[in-house]
């Protein structure tokens, strides 16, 4: 696992945890920032575009990320189990605060 310690990997070539994917991603480094919430973040450049990954999921061994992605993916599956529950009981209570949307046409499908 990378950490703050390595932010200057501008150029390497790094293997990151695709939790939505549920694979091991890969890339260039192409920057590195500390995020809003403390975390340090690397830019990759990868054949589907730029992503941002916290330097805590990015490896620079790809046996380590598969072994890595084989213990977290249980944690990014709850976290999103949890999200969506939270997410569906925000829009019961904004349902109940101020109704049905007006403008149903342009909602996000």
């Amino acid at each position: 696992m990378l950490s703050t310690k390595d932010l200057n990997m501008i150029g390497k070539y790094i293997y990151y945890l695709d939790f939505k994917n549920r694979c091991v991603g890969s890339g260039i480094v192409i920057g590195s920032h500390i995020t809003t919430t403390g975390y340090g973040a690397y830019l990759i450049k990868t054949p589907e575009g730029d992503k941002q990954k916290e330097m805590s999921i990015c490896y620079l061994i790809e046996e380590e990320a598969g072994e890595a992605l084989r213990l977290k993916q249980p944690i990014a599956d709850e976290i999103n189990k949890l999200v969506e529950e939270t997410n569906k009981k925000v829009n019961e209570l904004r349902l109940d605060l101020i109704g049905e949307p007006p403008f149903k046409e342009l909602m996000e499908k």
